[in-house]
């Protein structure tokens, strides 16, 4: 079978018209609540929030129910307890369903104003509100917790914008906020920015929409107010009008924005607005966080546009109430509902009333209201006599595919379809408007998604060869191959034979562009070449990766023998055996001995795939039997930016891994040294590429060698600190950036004169670059700074025989100020000094000349020892014989010592703790005339020469104790190990 006439025919009959679909109606009215009085009156005004629905009657009753459990066991009623000629005008209910405000009449006809709780059995008058005819109420938007409340927005018919506070529901707050100069208040609304915090406000007049912003509070908004606010008139005549916000989509990230503090989560956060005024329906675009709002709060409303009436209603019919769902308007009339599409415009569907609500006995007229869900934006209700509705739009987007394919808005029409045929009708419709706007391009990847039978294969494949666009023409191709090698929806699951030939179709092409690019990028590397030449090649690479990755992914749908012919007439021989060579090569059962063997002649073919198998090896393969590849892409006689790049994503795979072969650190330093651009990746590397104890893990002086081939200047200077050659590392880093220089001279070591000779190379350098006497004062400036960041080891009379013969000393003023400022000190610091030494050799003088009788009284000082006085070493009782580790004792051995310090010792104790502390040859004595006096031979030698030795000092306060301080805690041949046991 031909394969065009089989791609057609194998598309199924029943996606071949997209518009072949039932067409039952799309709205309906479900019966939510019925006898909602219950016998108290007639509704007069209904509220509903969520699953709480409040009812107020003509008998001043109010009725609170749950419509969760679809009972009335859950009725609350609430007796207002006003007059019998008392009338409730208005209801409204706050999103979490707690607070309730009654707006009423008393029986003089002077407006008041009640609050309720859900938790209280009556309700409370304001009295702060009395006077005030409430009109309207916006309560703060958000989910708050049950029996809290934000201040809460309220309007007038006097034109009064007030701030009601219920914190205290037994006292409430009321804060006049802006006076709209008399203009009745219909409707407001207040929204949060969930990404800014700020508030934005409007408010609805007869004939205006007024707007006001602020950071997060009422005050805020309209604490800069002055005379009118900013806002918009409406296109109508004036009248009675009511606004609704519009919610379109649910959108999860902005609900994941919203974060639920304690004053609750933001609700859905509204995408516009529309009013209903006598001229129609004025629509338009909410955008909180819009620019300049600060000084024009008005520019939150955009895109507004009025849809007149009798574009809805030919024949005139007088609107009631507004409400919204996601996307229709739903406009109430005395006889029906009327469902408007809000992007197309256009009535939708009627809902004759009659068919649903019941007449009221006693009433001539059957009350009607719309009743918006003031927690889930969308959701509508209609109230009808003494029954509760709720607007069935769970199929409202049935054909709202459509509606955004005749708006132009393919991406929103894409979202909307449900079947094959539909997003078929888009791609085919959005592919026709890339066509008009000349990006062939475009359009043959989205005709190439069509599963239509009409237009077909061949007519969409022979247009783009018409067109002479063969890029279209691959493109249409592309999209009818996935990663299986076959578009399923168009050429069938099993049906091989169908996608060789697109696939090798394909390749064709492919082969075809990148000869083209290679021509191109010939013709403009040769002599003039320049930026343009760049790119070409550029693109010549970009080309070739595509040709390879199309063989990598379509290796097994490709003929063989076919494929192999085509490469062969572009040139490009191996490269199917290369793709087939590296498919074997990943296979588990094959051995990784032939992918060291063939390594050299893969990487020369297919660089980029090759380190890409190679990478992907499991198990991992070893890095050094790679390195003769390795080298080939880096520094062979084929090698690019490409292979090198290829090789250096390999290299460091390979580090990462933890590989530590010095060869392979060695090849890293190769290719990053030779990365076009900045030395940031080198940088990089060499702060890195260390063992733990900070020895550089690749060959320094090879490092060093290649960075001043390649021009890696601050590599290099990083790389003269490493080897110790900090002079050269100055001079260097003086050529680039004086900042660095100063950094190196300060790294320098504690070698103090090092680091002068650094410091004066600066300095000198600074001043023989400022040899223009026009740049002197500069360079003084430079000169005396370094000094300062010197920290001491560079002085004024240092640098001062470096500058020219010719500058002035007043130049200097205030240098040499601080300088002898700080000699100065030195100099009243060395006076302190010589004093206190004085004042020491007096003292001593003194003693002199006092006799030496005086000093010989210190040889026949006489301390007492308690009896149950214990030896500082041992803590046995110095009455006691001291322990035998001791060493020797008895005989003519010292029993105790006793110091100054209160410290007392066993002979031998002390004679031991000495010797630990003591060289070896003092050791040694000490443990001769031990001996000897334990003997008892030539005592008053050997007493002699151990007092000597042990007596001199306390062993715990001594000299002996501070050297102590610099022996190592761990000595002798396991030390090294046990040093190496921590290592980290």
């Amino acid at each position: 079978m031909d394969l065009l006439e089989d791609w057609n025919n194998i598309v199924s009959d029943d996606v071949a018209n997209p518009n072949a679909e039932d067409d039952p109606d799309i709205f309906d009215l479900a019966l939510l609540r019925d006898f909602m009085s219950r016998g108290r009156g007639t509704p007069v005004a209904v509220a509903l929030s969520g699953d709480t629905l409040v009812v107020a009657t003509s008998r001043n009753f109010l009725l609170r129910a749950d419509l969760s459990d679809g009972g009335q066991a859950s009725v609350v009623e609430i007796d207002l307890q006003r007059p019998g000629d008392a009338v409730c005008r208005q209801v409204w209910l706050d999103p979490s369903g707690s607070h309730c405000l009654v707006a009423a009449s008393a029986a003089t006809g002077a407006p008041e104003t009640l609050y309720v709780d859900s938790a209280w059995k009556k309700a409370r008058i304001l009295s702060k509100m009395k006077g005030m005819a409430l009109t309207a109420v916006a309560w703060w938007p958000s989910l708050q917790p049950s029996h809290t409340t934000r201040p809460v927005l309220l309007g007038t018919d006097s034109g009064t914008l007030v701030s009601l506070d219920l914190a205290d529901p037994r006292k409430e707050r009321v804060q006049p906020l802006h006076s709209l100069q008399g203009q009745s208040v219909h409707s407001v609304e207040q929204t949060v920015s969930p990404a800014t915090g700020k508030l934005l406000v409007l408010a609805l007049t007869p004939s205006h929409i007024h707007c006001f912003h602020g950071e997060g509070s009422l005050q805020d908004c309209f604490s800069d107010t002055i005379g009118s606010p900013t806002g918009l008139e409406l296109p109508s005549a004036p009248g009675p009008t009511q606004m609704t916000l519009l919610f379109g989509e649910p959108d999860p990230a902005a609900a994941s924005r919203s974060n639920a503090g304690p004053e609750g989560a933001l609700l859905s956060q509204p995408s516009g607005i529309a009013v209903l005024c006598p001229d129609g329906i004025f629509q338009a675009t909410l955008q909180p966080d819009a620019p300049g709002l600060a000084s024009d709060p008005s520019a939150a409303l955009t895109r507004h546009h009025l849809l007149p009436l009798d574009v809805v209603w030919p024949g005139g019919r007088a609107a009631l109430s507004l409400a919204a769902t996601r996307f229709h308007f739903a406009l109430l009339s005395a006889a029906a509902l009327t469902l408007v599409n809000r992007v197309s415009k256009r009535r939708v569907q009627d809902l004759v009333l009659s068919r649903y609500a019941a007449p009221l006995r006693d009433v001539a007229e059957l009350p009607l209201g719309l009743v918006p869900d003031t927690q889930r934006g969308g959701r509508v209700c209609l109230w009808a006599g003494d029954d509760l509705f709720e607007l069935d739009a769970g199929s409202e987007d049935r054909d709202m595919w459509r509606t955004f394919l005749d708006a132009g808005e393919f991406g929103a029409a894409l979202l909307h379809c449900s079947t094959a045929a539909q997003r078929s009708a888009v791609f085919l419709a959005q592919g026709e408007a890339a066509v008009e706007g000349g990006d062939w391009e475009a359009a043959g990847t989205l005709f190439g998604k069509v599963t239509l039978t009409e237009p077909s294969f061949e007519d969409l494949a022979l247009r783009f060869m018409d067109a002479a666009q063969p890029g279209a023409l691959q493109r249409f191709l592309q999209a009818s191959v996935d990663a299986d090698g076959v578009r399923l929806e168009t050429l069938g699951r099993d049906d091989q034979v169908q996608a060789t030939m697109v696939a090798t179709w394909l390749l064709e092409l492919l082969l075809d562009k990148q000869n083209r690019a290679a021509l191109g990028a010939s013709e403009d590397t040769g002599e003039g070449a320049g930026a343009g030449g760049a790119s070409e090649l550029e693109q010549a690479r970009a080309v070739e990766a595509e040709l390879a990755a199309f063989l990598r992914k379509h290796v097994r749908v490709l003929d063989a023998g076919t494929t192999t012919s085509l490469l062969s007439g572009y040139g490009q021989p191996g490269l199917l055996e290369v793709t087939r060579a590296l498919e074997v090569l990943r296979s588990p059962a094959v051995s990784p001995e032939l992918a060291y063997k063939f390594a050299p002649a893969l990487a020369a073919l297919a660089p980029e795939e090759s380190v890409r198998a190679w990478v992907a090896a499991n198990p991992p393969l070893d890095p050094e039997r790679l390195l003769p590849a390795l080298l080939a892409l880096s520094s062979g006689a084929r090698a690019d930016a490409t292979s090198r790049a290829a090789a250096l994503s390999f290299v460091r795979a390979a580090l990462d891994a933890g590989a530590g072969v010095q060869a392979l650190h060695d090849l890293a330093l190769d290719l990053y040294s030779a990365l076009d651009g900045g030395e940031e990746q080198l940088m990089e590397y060499l702060r890195t590429a260390r063992s733990p104890l900070g020895r550089p893990l690749f060959d320094p002086v090879l490092a060093l060698r290649l960075a001043r081939e390649r021009g890696r200047d601050h590599a290099a200077v990083a790389l003269y600190q490493d080897l110790g050659l900090h002079d050269d590392a100055v001079r260097l880093a003086l050529t680039l950036d004086r900042d660095l220089a100063v950094r190196v001279a300060g790294r320098a070591g504690g070698d103090a004169g090092l680091s002068r000779r650094l410091w004066l190379d600066i300095a000198g350098h600074l001043i023989q670059a400022s040899g223009d006497p026009k740049d002197q004062a500069q360079g003084i400036a430079l000169v005396t700074s370094l000094l300062e960041e010197s920290g001491g080891l560079l002085r004024i009379e240092d640098v001062l025989p470096l500058f020219p013969d010719f500058v002035e000393i007043d130049a200097f003023k205030d240098v040499l100020c601080t300088a002898l400022e700080a000699y100065n000190q030195e100099i009243e610091d060395l006076k302190r000094e010589m004093a206190v030494s004085s004042e020491t050799a007096h003292a001593i003088r003194r003693v002199v000349e006092r006799g030496w009788k005086s000093l010989g009284a210190l040889e026949v000082r006489v301390g007492v020892l308690d009896g149950a006085e214990r030896c500082a070493r041992c803590g046995r009782s110095l009455q006691g014989p001291p322990p035998l580790s001791a060493g020797p004792s008895g005989g003519a051995v010292p029993q105790v010592y006793l110091f100054p310090t209160g410290n007392a010792f066993h002979g031998s104790c002390l004679a031991a703790e000495v010797a630990a502390l003591a060289p070896a040859l003092q050791r040694r004595r000490i443990g001769a005339a031990l001996a000897e006096l334990a003997a008892g031979r030539d005592v008053a030698r050997h007493l002699a020469d151990l007092n000597a030795d042990v007596a001199s000092e306390d062993p715990y306060w001594g000299e002996a104790m501070v050297r102590q301080v610099r022996t190592p805690f761990l000595d002798g041949p396991d030390a090294a190990a046990e040093l190496a046991s921590w290592a980290l």
